[in-house]
C-alpha cells in the first residue's frame, strides 16, 4: 500500500536511531519496513530505509511513529517550519 507521513516531530537516540512521528495518509494499517523518500516542500531531500512499525496503529491517536538507522542529518530537516513528507516507495500487496 502507498502512504505518506506528514512529519510533526523527529527524535534521534544515542544508538543513532532516528524516529519520525506524524500523521499517516493512506490505508496502511501496519507500516512494514520499506524504502521511503523524504520531501521538503515537495522537493526531494533523501531516500531512507525505514524499519517496521513497532506499535500498531492506535485508533485513539492520529500520530504514529517509524524509525530508521540510516545516517541522515536531521538538523537539515525543517519540519517545524516547512511541509515535510515521508513517502513510501514500496508497493505491497
Amino acid at each position: 500500500m502507498q502512504y505518506e507521513m506528514l512529519i510533526k516531530e523527529i527524535f534521534k537516540f544515542q544508538d543513532d536511531r532516528i524516529v519520525f512521528v506524524g500523521e499517516v495518509v493512506g490505508e496502511e494499517k501496519f507500516i512494514k519496513g520499506s524504502q521511503c523518500e523524504i520531501l521538503i516542500d515537495d522537493q526531494f531531500f533523501c531516500r531512507i530505509h525505514i524499519e517496521g512499525e513497532m506499535l500498531p496503529c492506535n485508533s485513539k491517536s492520529e500520530l504514529r511513529s517509524i524509525s530508521t538507522l540510516d545516517k541522515i542529518d536531521v538538523s537539515q530537516i525543517p519540519y517545524k517550519s516547512k511541509l515535510v513528507l515521508l513517502r513510501n516507495l514500496t508497493i505491497s500487496n
